[in-house]
């Protein structure tokens, strides 16, 4: 932990424009995830606030752009937000708290589970992404991002896609060559070379969290990002048995 970066989390108690803070639930790299409850109605809600060492103007733009994007959707399987607003000169929005476990920690635990039980699973999380994708889609968005860290099952059996930072608007500019968007074990190859992306890149990123979900294996294992980037590029995966 960075030093002092604890002190300008806000504690239990602290207020964030309506909202009480009542413990941390995460931190990421960017960003901090706070358990708050809403003062007047007593919702219990999750807040998402940039870190006091995140002073990048592009990891305040990303918090605003995705808080933006998601609050103009409206899809069950697609994270709901609230308001947002901003704490100490830092952006911050509140969403749905969300109980259960990202597909990364639920792919782990189903190693157990007989074949058709882990097929049975896997259908019922597909089709609730692809329904969020599509949806997306047709707003004109791209996720770019689709992973399994970035989707969540809830205790009610219920799907959410999460993490709208880096979605592509429509006519927003072609991502440079060079300029590697999503988590690279993830990644289409029209991300690493700088081509068109579009709904068809979700749906590659979709095929490798399928993949992942059926066989408890990436499609491609590398040790460093090079090696990622040259097997989407160039290799197929294994056959899936």
């Amino acid at each position: 932990m960075h030093h002092g970066s604890a002190q300008s989390i806000p504690g239990p108690g602290a207020a964030i424009g309506p909202y009480l803070v009542v413990g941390e639930l995460g931190r990421g790299g960017m960003a901090t995830v706070l358990e708050v409850v809403h003062r007047d109605g007593g919702e219990h809600r999750a807040l998402k606030l940039l870190l006091p060492t995140s002073r990048s103007r592009e990891a305040a733009r990303r918090m605003e752009r995705e808080f933006v994007t998601l609050s103009r959707l409206d899809h069950p399987a697609v994270l709901r937000v609230f308001d947002a607003g901003l704490y100490q000169g830092r952006p911050w929005f509140v969403t749905e708290k969300l109980v259960g476990q990202d597909l990364r920690d639920a792919v782990e635990s189903w190693r157990d589970i007989p074949p058709a039980e882990r097929y049975r699973r896997a259908e019922h999380v597909l089709a609730q992404v692809a329904g969020a994708l599509a949806y997306i889609h047709d707003q004109g968005l791209v996720h770019r991002d689709v992973t399994p860290g970035n989707i969540m099952l809830l205790a009610d059996g219920s799907v959410r896609l999460m993490d709208f930072g880096v979605v592509k608007e429509p006519g927003a500019e072609l991502t440079r060559a060079g300029e590697v968007v999503g988590t690279v074990a993830y990644i289409a190859p029209e991300q690493i070379t700088g081509g068109v992306v579009d709904a068809r890149t979700d749906l590659y990123a979709l095929g490798a969290v399928l993949y992942l979900m059926l066989t408890g294996r990436r499609p491609f294992n590398a040790r460093n990002l090079a090696g990622y980037l040259d097997k989407h590029l160039n290799r197929r995966p294994r056959p899936p048995r």
